[in-house]
């Protein structure tokens, strides 16, 4: 950097900081072949060399850092008409000088920056800081006369002017340029040499439709810099034929300025409505008598580009409606809306800048009210129509006002119902559309008596619509849609009791007795069938074009449903849908009505879906409950206009078994069923009761058992207590797999369509000229298990373990991944070095939570705790990821280890006082190593308090117009401690102990206390303090306080 550290220095201290500004792309050397883009950078390499070896040398480095700036050079171009720039960073860059950096003079450096008058940087509220004021350099080294330097900012957004009237901007001439601007005499002759430098903006839509203000520059932040357009004045010289300085093929508008050589410009048809991008230029206007020739060599600053001085409009929106209803045979609603262009909500600064008049009316009538009851047909008729129109505040690509406005009573009303005319240059660029529609639905309204109206009639629907739209804007004349569509359904009532019990002799047989309940069901428990039929047309006509495209658009879908309970613990539904093409093969919509009528053709079968699904629950015994499912998914789709046959299949096997501890202990050994056995045994052979000779006193029960011994808890019965209360042991086996083949040249087998192969059973279709490609093969194997047991009624404690692998491969194995993640137990600081695989103990230890309750009846809680509880919980897993080699084998990419205390300590308190609290410390770690040897860790902790006290009551207001009436009110004091730490690692391949990245800490306490007055009327007030801590940034402390008022208006 020696021989360009002068060039690169852009600011310095007295106490002897420097900071350089080294552009990316003026690199000495390459080695390798980098993105010399910069668009992805992964590692920097800083290094000082030639360092005297005999004197001590401390380099000190704040920051070092990528920046870089939304507005981007042009570059140099060598006159305005011309236009063709080159970039040359020996010539012309841009940089950013600031309060901080750039305040001090450098010796044959820039000139020292100053913010413009009455401009400063903003105050942190919290830390009292001020943040550092900034401006934008143009840095011109010897632009000649005649030539223009350019930069450039692409907005991601388009933009709108239009509800500002101002936009403003300080500009600062290098101190080499005159101090003052000239006087001009009556012949327009100045009395001093102006400036040479000319500043221009320029922005619009592109770069043949935009607007330009420009203004001479001179020396600092000279008031004749300021930069204040007038934007009504701006888009107003479009309205002035006089001013057009082009053609009529190429439209130029200029006009000079009271403020000397000050002009606006308009090219083409530009809108502040249609902004994209913003240019700031510099002009060398040496080559104009009586200016400086000399090229020009220094800075122009720009600063607070800025839009002020709003515009403020009276809006006003209305919306009525109303609904009839003529007693049960129709009824009728309707809502009209008109909304101004300027009008907007609370929760938005401006309106739509359209304004949109609505209008919608529905009816509904009810036919089978005129047909007799005995019919019991539902026959309602539904009709609606809809009118919409967004009339534009402005003309489209332009910014003259099209002045439609509802400011009478008269003309709101009339915009309100749509009776309102506009003219016809506005309605070309209205947005109109209207809708209209009317549908009825048959079917029967309740079961018939008789059977075959019941299985016939009394399960079919028949539906009806029909639509049309019509809408047109500024682009198209018209849009133009009609839709006719019918649907069918029908759904057979099977009853509940359809079954048979064949095994009902074998009741009174033992151990055979159990089948006699078993039911056989000989009909399906349901099924049904839908069919629609859609018909749609559609024409558009755009104003740019005479060509008028249609389309049209004849399908047809149908579906069938079916689920049959073979027993009681069996059953199996399949779902099959077809979607069907009638336009594709010629059908017009009444050919296709009466194919599928007489024929049952409904198209071409362009997409085929299925779902079959299986599932068996047997009974066997009670401490165990197995569970078998079977789930298969196939898709059947034509694409490429229908030449190209593509399938997929997915199946997923599942078995889950419940099995109860305590179920299977009670049924070998159940002491209470003894105890009882033993208690009527001795009831059948009770002596008679004794009456005690006269004076004689009986002893009480109480005093019997005074007298008993003690007797030592049996260990046995606590163990077999303890097991009893294990809830089941739940184990869930499942196995996903999936496959998908394209360019087939045929219809799958069923085997493949219900998921019970992967191969398709038909070859690939060679004729086709595309490269045949190789199915797509997924499977996946999870294990989970999961279960819970009590200790002594007061710990309740629960266990989970889970399993899963993934592998896919693709194109016969040429390319694939896969995973394996496990529950894994480990501890340490280098999981991967003691990891021996899968195979070992730690990969079946389970993850635990657990809960300790009745903690208020032990050590010191007892004196002011009403209730105490005790969490503990700790997860832990391994991931691999992994990548197909050459050879077909797997390489795993990375390793993932991940462990978690949630909590490591967790205590839930009660207090005799009301006061409930909570008290929790977290903590995870993550190690990740990559394939290259690089590793990273990153460890999170927390630790969260928070305690909560409530009061509630209530008082009468004895007078005025509350007399007797109760408030009740509620106060609430909240305290809440959160603290949490953050801290990342880092190993490079070859080293032996992690490095620390980044240390991130915080703390904060939040004391706050909330008064409600009433269900209405509540308010609070909170103090909060905290600190963080960045390894990086250093230390951050803030304090806050504040009062809140909360009034509910609404009910």
């Amino acid at each position: 950097m020696d021989a360009h550290a002068k060039e690169w220095l852009v600011g310095s201290t007295p106490k002897g900081w420097r900071q350089f500004r080294i552009p990316l792309k003026e690199f000495t050397r390459m080695v390798g072949n980098p993105d010399t883009t910069f668009q992805q950078i992964l590692n920097v390499r800083l290094w000082f060399s030639d360092i005297p070896e005999e004197e001590r040398t401390r380099i000190l480095i704040a920051t070092f850092d990528f920046v870089g700036n939304e507005w981007e050079e042009t570059g140099i171009a060598q006159d305005e008409r011309h236009r063709n720039f080159v970039k040359n960073d020996s010539l012309f860059t841009l940089a950013v000088y600031n309060t901080e950096e750039n305040a001090d003079a450098i010796e044959g450096g820039p000139e020292p920056y100053k913010s413009p008058p009455g401009v400063k940087g903003v105050r942190d509220r919290i830390t009292r800081a001020m943040s550092k004021e900034q401006s934008l350099v143009m840095r011109l080294f010897g632009l000649k006369a005649g030539q223009i330097a350019e930069a450039r900012k692409q907005l991601y957004q388009v933009i709108s002017l239009v509800n500002y009237k101002k936009l403003r901007m300080f500009v600062h001439g290098d101190r080499s340029l005159p101090l003052e601007p000239p006087e001009y005499d009556a012949n327009g002759v100045p009395n001093s040499e102006p400036s040479p430098i000319r500043f221009y903006l320029r922005f619009g839509s592109d770069d043949k439709n935009y607007y330009e203000y420009g203004e001479d520059v001179y020396a600092g932040w000279n008031k004749a810099n300021n930069v204040e357009i007038d934007l009504d004045d701006m888009a107003s010289i479009k309205d002035d034929p006089s001013l057009n300085i082009g053609t009529a093929d190429s439209l130029v508008y200029l006009k000079m300025l009271s403020k000397p050589q000050a002009y606006y410009k308009a090219v083409g048809k530009p809108s502040l409505n249609t902004i994209r991008y913003f240019t700031i230029g510099i002009k060398h206007r040496g080559d104009e008598t009586g200016r400086n020739s000399d090229p020009f060599v220094g800075e122009i600053w720009l600063d607070e580009l800025r839009l002020s001085d709003v515009r403020k409009v009276t809006a006003t929106a209305l919306r009525v409606s109303t609904r009839m209803k003529f007693a049960d045979v129709a009824s009728f609603n309707a809502q009209w809306e008109s909304k101004d262009a300027d009008f907007h909500n609370v929760s938005k600064q401006f309106g739509s800048g359209n304004t949109e008049e609505r209008q919608s009316y529905s009816g509904k009538l009810y036919l089978d009210k005129f047909l007799p009851a005995g019919l019991d047909i539902s026959i309602p008729i539904d009709a609606r129509a809809s009118f919409s129109r967004s009339i534009p505040k402005y003309k489209t690509n332009s910014d003259q006002l099209t002045h439609y406005q509802n400011n009478t009573i008269d003309r709101k009303l009339r915009s309100l119902f749509g009776l309102r005319k506009v003219t016809d240059d506005i309605a070309i660029m209205t947005n109109k559309s209207e809708v209209y529609g009317i549908g009825t639905t048959i079917k029967k309204r309740s079961k018939s008596k008789f059977w075959l109206l019941r299985y016939t009639l009394d399960g079919m629907t028949f539906d009806f619509d029909w639509s049309k739209k019509k809408s047109s804007n500024w682009e198209t004349a018209f849009n133009k849609s009609e839709l006719y569509k019918e649907t069918f359904s029908y759904q057979i009532p099977f009853g509940r009791n359809n079954y048979i019990q064949p095994f009902k002799f074998l009741k009174k047989i033992p151990v055979l007795n159990k089948l006699s309940k078993q039911k056989v069901y000989y009909a399906p428990s349901t099924a049904s069938f839908n069919l629609n039929v859609s018909d749609s047309k559609s024409s558009m006509l755009r104003r740019s074009s005479s060509k008028l495209t249609r389309q049209w658009n004849l399908q047809s879908s149908r579906s069938v449903r079916a689920s049959y309970k073979i027993f009681d613990n069996l059953d199996f539904s399949i779902n099959r849908s077809y979607d069907s093409d009638g336009d594709f093969v010629g059908l017009t919509h009444r050919k296709l009505l009466e194919n599928i009528l007489k024929k049952g053709y409904f198209g071409l079968d362009t997409d085929i879906r299925q779902t079959f699904q299986g599932n068996y629950k047997p009974n066997i015994v009670r401490w165990l409950k197995p569970s078998f499912s079977f789930n298969s998914n196939y898709s059947f789709q034509l694409a490429n206009n229908n030449k190209y046959r593509n399938t997929s299949n997915s199946s997923t096997k599942r078995i889950d078994l419940s099995f109860n501890p305590g179920e299977f202990l009670k049924s070998v050994y159940n002491p209470n069923k003894r105890r009882r056995s033993s208690y009527n045994r001795s009831r059948g052979h009770r002596r008679r009761s004794v009456h005690p000779p006269a004076g004689k006193k009986v002893k009480s029960g109480k005093e019997k058992e005074t007298k008993k011994s003690f007797s030592f808890p049996n260990p046995l019965m606590w163990i077999y207590h303890t097991i009893a209360s294990w809830s089941n042991i739940r184990t869930s086996i499942s196995r996903d797999d999936r496959v998908q083949n394209r360019y087939l040249a045929d219809m799958p087998n069923w085997q493949y369509q219900f998921g019970f192969t992967r191969s398709p059973g038909v070859p690939q279709d060679t004729t086709l000229d595309v490269n045949l490609v190789g199915p797509t093969q997924s499977k996946a194997i999870s294990v989970r298990t999961q279960t819970s047991f009590s200790i002594a009624n007061l710990a309740r404690v629960s266990l989970s373990h889970n399993y899963q692998k993934q592998k896919s491969m693709a194109d016969y194995g040429k390319s694939g991944s896969g995973s394996t993640s496990s529950s894994y137990f480990f501890l340490g600081d280098d999981p991967k070095a003691n990891f021996h695989g899968l195979g070992t103990l730690f990969a079946f230890v389970p993850d635990w939570n657990a809960q300790i309750s009745g903690v208020e009846k032990i050590l010191f809680f007892p004196k002011f705790a009403k209730s105490v509880s005790i969490t503990h919980g700790h997860s832990s897993k391994y991931t691999q990821n992994s990548q197909v080699k050459l050879d077909g084998s797997f390489l795993p990419t990375s390793q993932t280890f991940t462990r978690a205390w949630q909590p490591l300590v967790g205590i839930n308190i009660s207090t005799k006082w009301g006061v409930t609290g909570t008290i929790r410390y977290t903590g995870a770690t993550n190690f990740a190593y990559s394939a290259s040897g690089g590793a990273t860790k990153s460890e999170n902790s927390s630790f969260n308090m928070s305690f909560s006290y409530s009061k509630s009551g209530g008082f009468r207001i004895p007078f005025g117009p509350f007399n007797k009436r109760k408030l009740k009110n509620e106060l609430k004091f909240d305290l809440a401690f959160d603290a949490s730490s953050n801290r990342t690692f880092q190993r490079q391949f070859g080293q032996k102990k992690f490095e620390e990245k980044q240390n991130n800490s915080t703390w904060k306490l939040r004391p706050s206390a909330t008064y409600r007055f009433s269900t209405k009327v509540q308010g609070s007030l909170f103090y909060e303090t905290g600190v963080s801590k960045n390894k990086i940034s250093g230390k951050f402390s803030y304090n806050e306080f504040g009062i809140t008022v909360n009034i509910a208006i609404r009910d």
